[in-house]
């Protein structure tokens, strides 16, 4: 109501000076949405946005949001690019979303309902979180899916259970008379994941401008519940899920820790319902990580496998987050590594916490986490660094190895495996003690090794370095040529380190011997240069396929990943790729390698 049908919209300083203004007109009395672009003229991290009328007047307004236009890959409601980044740069398999306790949250009214979080963002429902923030849902489940698929990891959607959080009263349940509604909804999030377009929840995905499915291949049922309540709801979910999509893994849970009575149970209610995979939390301190690098060298083999699904050494209530802590949590890794074949995935939690927005603490204080972020930076903890060193640095088979020393818990623990890809053999050292211990490195029945090998090293100083925003650096891996290798060699590894080598094993590749390789009946791949710069790679797919492709040059080694993860849908394809800047690729002979649906193609490329 008023003589106004325009605003001024500005980003103005804290004492009110203008950085940028934008003006909307055609006001009216229904509702309608308005948009500007404002361009800034300077960066202050206190800046604050200001809305303003013409004329006096009383407006409605409802969804005011001040976005980036830069996003990640450029998308629409996008995400922040530089956190985006840094969880690309992790090369993650999966990511688990929206997380656990945000899952069940503080009660059964404010629980994550994923449908309540897609369609347009002013439609969708405002709810408060277990962590004490309103969340406006902007990053909804399409967001996520799409997220997911940018950065080639599997979707992992964690789903409430009909029953509030165990550790807030009162503590709420679903009656199992009400409980379709709950049921329907993760039988529709597999439905608006992977359904055809003439579906109802995936014409919804197609509407949102994604007619391709996601292929969504995991479901986690609740977050560290446990009780008769909760069991008698999961067997709903259990059953309905199996009975329409019996290719779907179900997660089911292992409650809040792994010490309790209530871990025990779980494990035996999870085996008689023959879930898929138990998702198991440990929040401990960094003895127990030292003292579980063995957890599941004995973990039996039968039944469920293992999902690590929330790891820290460190709680809550502690600032946490120095490099002593990312070594024990690398040393606990080796042996995860190790007994892949039970468990299946991990992944360390939580992943952001904002700190001092706008020179408030941010609501909730949780450390230790990954990547610590405020308005206008961010950085990574020396644990992000072990879990990217872990992620961009595993093979696909596991290459047995023994560490001869006097005592079984260390100091020393490791993991090996072959990159079948590259053929080259990775070796994951982690020096838990305070000194620098010297080890002679041999090889028995491997192929020979080149003798330059790509080293990476995760160490400091002292063992309670840490990072921030003033030194974001200052624990990070160090990436080098290691000259001296042979079949047998010694080696001198850093205190408080996690050494990470890259052996190549293959002798200079020969471009006539090559040709193209295809264990794909009737796939063809052909490669080629596209410009100076750019190289070009043409495929066929019979089928729907999930897709990596690696350059690699004459002597085995990894130039550049190419294609991480995606999938392609049936019939031919092209792609472009563009040698970085800082990067150039010389002269010489390549090979590109192709995995697809887990099996190889390769085909020569000369770059002149």
């Amino acid at each position: 109501s008023g003589q106004t049908d325009s605003m001024i919209i500005r980003i103005e300083s804290a004492t009110g000076v203008v950085y940028a203004s934008g003006k909307i007109s055609g006001l009216t009395t229904t509702w309608k949405q308005f948009s500007t672009t404002l361009t800034s003229n300077t960066t202050d991290n206190d800046a604050r946005l200001v809305v303003l009328t013409t004329n006096t007047a009383l407006i409605d307004m409802d969804m005011i949001s001040l976005f980036p236009v830069k996003t990640f890959k450029g998308r629409v409601n996008g995400l922040r690019a530089d956190l985006a980044q840094k969880l690309a740069d992790m090369n993650p398999g999966f990511m688990r979303f929206p997380g656990g306790c945000v899952v069940h949250s503080n009660n059964l009214a404010t629980a994550y309902r994923w449908k309540g979080t897609i369609g347009p963002i002013e439609q969708r429902t405002t709810i408060p979180n277990r962590w004490g923030y309103l969340q406006s849902c902007g990053l909804g489940y399409f967001e996520y899916f799409q997220f997911c698929e940018d950065i080639g990891a599997e979707p992992l959607p964690v789903l409430p259970v009909g029953v509030s959080c165990h550790f807030k009263t009162p503590y709420e349940v679903v009656p199992m008379s009400e409980m379709q509604p709950w049921v329907d909804d993760a039988l529709d999030l597999i439905e608006y994941a992977n359904g055809p377009v003439t579906s109802t929840w995936g014409a919804k995905r197609a509407e949102a401008g994604h007619p391709e499915p996601f292929n969504l291949k995991y479901i986690a049922i609740g977050n560290e519940e446990w009780g008769p309540e909760f069991k008698a709801r999961s067997d709903l979910f259990i059953s309905a899920i199996r009975a329409k999509y019996p290719d779907i893994k179900i997660i089911g849970t292992a409650g809040p820790n792994v010490t309790s009575s209530d871990y025990t149970d779980l494990w035996a209610y999870n085996r008689s319902v023959q879930i898929d995979l138990v998702d198991e939390h440990y929040y401990m301190n960094i003895d127990w990580f030292k003292q579980n690098t063995k957890r599941y060298d004995s973990f039996n083999r039968n039944g469920p496998k293992v999902f690590a699904g929330e790891y820290a050494s460190g709680t809550w209530t502690t600032t946490i987050k120095r490099l002593s802590n990312a070594i024990a949590e690398a040393a606990f890794m080796t042996g995860l590594e190790r007994n892949s074949d039970v468990v299946l995935l991990s992944c360390y939690a939580p992943l952001f916490r904002a700190v001092h927005c706008n020179g408030k603490p941010a609501e909730q204080p949780w450390d230790p986490d990954l990547i610590y972020f405020n308005n206008n930076a961010s950085y990574c903890t020396p644990s992000y660094y072990t879990q990217s060193m872990f992620s961009n640095n595993t093979g696909h088979v596991l290459v047995p190895m023994d560490i001869e020393q006097q005592y079984s818990d260390g100091p020393l623990f490791g993991v090996c495996s072959k990159d079948t890809l590259t053929s080259e053999i990775i070796l994951k050292v982690v020096n838990i003690s305070v000194g620098q211990m010297t080890y002679t490195i041999q090889t028995n029945g491997a192929p020979t090794l080149e003798k330059s090998a790509t080293r990476i090293v995760l160490t400091s100083a002292n063992m309670n370095d840490t990072n921030g925003f003033s030194q974001p650096q200052k624990v990070a891996p160090v990436t080098s040529t290691f000259d001296s290798v042979s079949s047998s060699f010694q080696y001198r590894f850093p205190g408080n380190s996690l050494t990470i080598f890259r052996f190549a094993t293959r002798p200079p590749l020969d471009a006539q011997k090559i040709g193209n390789r295809s264990l794909h009946t009737g796939i063809k791949l052909r490669a080629g240069m596209a410009g100076a710069n750019n190289f070009r790679v043409s495929f066929n797919l019979p089928k729907q396929s999930r897709v990596s492709a690696r350059l690699i040059d004459s002597n085995g080694k990894n130039v550049a990943t190419v294609i991480k993860g995606k999938q392609f849908n049936q019939g031919e394809h092209t792609f472009e790729w563009k040698t970085p800047v800082d990067k150039p690729v010389g002269t010489g002979m390549y090979i590109i390698l192709l995995l697809i649906d887990g099996r190889v193609i390769s085909a020569p490329l000369v770059r002149y």
